[in-house]
């Protein structure tokens, strides 16, 4: 019974990361036209690197990672990008650049192993608080004013306590004269103490140059301020 216990348990221990396994093949042995386009650019204050992560699949926004092997490659601004790949996140395409240089426009250029060429641009442009966050803030209105913003732009804000069973703040809110406003209402629905306060700009858009299978291409920047809040 024993040794059958520990069989039982081998084998669902095996299939368990089995499961966990992302599956990695080859853009050369898929049809060129059906390799789907996963970019992800992110960024976070305080951290002095940006970070570009490219992946490729067949059978779409999940399906199998693939390496881009000769003929084809896979490049930033021409600086071509080696594979690399975990067993979780299967093979990806990573490239690492300061954020001060990083910020502008850029091209991912991928080339298939029919020597055709998709080139999608964008542009990184990260935001920052435009005054001092005071270190303690007491249950009024908050204003914040940021630069590297428009009007317009979708800020995700999350506000969290350290009261367990509190549900924080987490709202979406539109910039307006250069700032965003988190209002003494939902300020009162925080315990007085220690906060976390964490602002997300994140920008998702289909790929533009890519092939009938589509794809899709994030580009996301963070801001994090811990205060004391009091009354």
């Amino acid at each position: 019974m024993r040794r059958f216990l520990l069989f039982f348990i081998s084998v669902s221990t095996v299939f368990l990361f089995s499961c966990n396994d992302a599956e990695i093949g080859s853009a050369n042995d898929v049809e060129a036209e059906a390799i789907y386009f996963d970019y992800r650019i992110s960024g976070e204050e305080g951290n002095p690197e940006v970070t570009a992560l490219l992946q490729y699949r067949f059978g779409g926004e999940n399906g199998t990672t693939l390496t881009i092997d000769k003929p084809g490659s896979v490049s930033i601004d021409g600086e071509i990008i080696k594979v690399d790949s975990t067993r979780i996140t299967g093979a990806y395409y990573e490239l690492q650049k300061p954020v001060v240089a990083f910020a502008g426009n850029h091209v991912i250029e991928f080339t298939n192993q029919k020597g055709k060429k998709y080139k999608e641009s964008f542009s990184f442009k990260p935001f920052s608080f435009a005054a001092t966050i005071p270190d303690s803030i007491k249950y009024e209105t908050l204003n914040l004013p940021l630069t590297g913003v428009e009007n317009g732009d979708k800020i995700q804000v999350v506000i969290t306590d350290t009261v367990f069973g509190s549900n924080g703040i987490e709202h979406t809110m539109t910039v307006k004269d250069g700032s965003i406003n988190i209002n003494k209402e939902d300020l009162a629905k925080l315990a007085s103490g220690p906060v976390n306060m964490e602002l997300v700009r994140e920008n998702i858009r289909p790929i533009v140059n890519g092939t009938p299978e589509g794809g899709k291409l994030i580009i996301s920047y963070s801001l994090r301020k811990e205060f004391w809040l009091s009354k």
